[in-house]
């Protein structure tokens, strides 16, 4: 039996100065936009490292790997922003405070079984996966923000409290049996389901003068949110070849997304996916010294519960950023080639490498522009010349 660990401890504090210039693009104009932001960010982690080996006999072995790690941090910010038209008129500008401190926990547990046969080329493993995660933070905002009108500026001001808690599990398994197949090939079965959980907790508190203290339940920036993924995912690759030099395999992969809002309002999205992934590898050696290889490969992007929870973050309100309850997986074609020469006795090398990548249903941000006054989701509203922008899913990516 072989036992081996580590332990890593680091401790940082970062101070950071930036300054963001921006022009959008509004048909025949344009409105720029000028930021100055300063923060102190105070990290703390630590993380344990965990090797076990035991090897039965010749032909079969177990090997177990636990990983645990903290984090405790702190974050203090200063922003100071604003917007203008292309004469350089003021639109609206914003300064903010925000203080964040948040600690969390990540457990990751991996058990394997290997077994190899007397017949050279077959074997059978079995991969088990546990992993839990934990995430808090408290955070304080004061901010105010003036926005121009007809009449003079108006000033809006804002002090809340945010408890934001996130927690989620995920178990897996990965079945695997090789079969050799002629001289040189192998073909090899898989099988890999998994089960992922995910939940987001946030809570907004507003500063109530005649209390003192932050206790007036803000409902609009507030949610209950828990997702819910299940994967079953099989296929089967063939390979040929002393090195594997060439191997081409087609899974299918079925996904059920389940999603559940119980706060501030109700409601559900139950989604499932069906996707075939096919892969592709071919490894071509022209001499000892030259060879190309080309890799081919198709996978899907299930969202995240952050991506998904459908409340509005107001921590900068100029810019307003959402989740997207309605978003959908993305599916990606990935194509890769590099070409590689290596002459080690004259220390000589070179390489040069191609790839190029199709996204369906890619998920990025969409930004709007608010053109008046506006009220977007949960009454919250929008001033002029402030941005809201949200996950979707687009088509046509390259």
């Amino acid at each position: 039996m072989t036992v081996t660990g580590s332990y890593f401890f680091n401790n940082s504090t970062i101070k950071a100065l930036s300054e963001t210039r921006r022009e959008t693009f509004l048909g025949d104009t344009s409105q720029f936009y000028n930021e100055r932001n300063e923060s102190t960010t105070r990290n703390f982690n630590h993380r344990i490292n965990g090797r076990l080996e035991y090897k039965i006999d010749s032909n079969n072995t177990i090997i177990y790997n636990p990983n645990i790690s903290f984090q405790d941090n702190t974050r203090n910010s200063r922003l100071a922003g604003g917007n203008r038209t292309a004469s350089g008129a003021l639109i609206n500008s914003t300064l903010n405070d925000r203080n964040i401190d948040g600690n969390g926990f990540n457990i990751r547990n991996e058990l394997t079984y290997r077994r190899s046969f007397k017949k050279k080329g077959r074997s059978f493993s079995v991969n088990l996966n546990a992993n839990l995660n934990n995430r808090h933070s408290d955070a304080i905002l004061n901010s105010a923000t003036a926005s121009q009108k007809t009449g003079g500026i108006v000033l809006d001001t804002l002090r809340q409290q945010t408890n934001q808690h996130s927690s989620g599990s995920s178990w897996g398994t990965n079945i695997t049996y090789s079969e050799p197949i002629g001289k040189t090939g192998i073909l090899q079965l898989n099988y890999n389901p998994q089960l992922i959980k995910s939940n987001a907790d946030q809570r907004n508190q507003l500063f109530d003068k005649s209390t003192g203290s932050y206790t007036q339940f803000d409902t609009a920036q507030s949610n209950l949110f828990d997702n819910t993924t299940r994967i079953q995912n099989a296929g089967v690759t063939y390979r040929v070849g002393r090195r594997g030099d060439l191997s081409f395999g087609l899974n299918y992969q079925k996904t059920h997304l389940n999603s559940e809002q119980t706060f501030p309002f109700k409601g559900t999205i139950d989604k499932t996916f069906g996707n075939w992934l096919p892969n592709f590898n071919w490894r071509k050696d022209f001499n000892k010294q030259t060879n190309l290889r080309v890799r081919y490969r198709a996978s899907v992007n299930t969202p995240s519960v952050n991506q998904l929870q459908n409340v509005v973050n107001i921590g900068n309100p100029l810019f307003l950023t959402s989740g997207n309850a309605d978003l959908g997986q993305s599916y990606t074609n990935f194509i890769f080639a590099r070409l590689g020469y290596t002459n080690a006795p004259k220390g000589k090398s070179f390489f040069a490498g191609i790839f190029a990548q199709q996204v369906s249903d890619y998920i990025t941000n969409g930004t709007w522009v608010a053109a008046k006054d506006s009220v977007i989701q949960n009454g919250i509203l929008l001033r002029k010349g402030a941005q809201f922008s949200k996950p979707v899913n687009l088509s046509g990516y390259w």
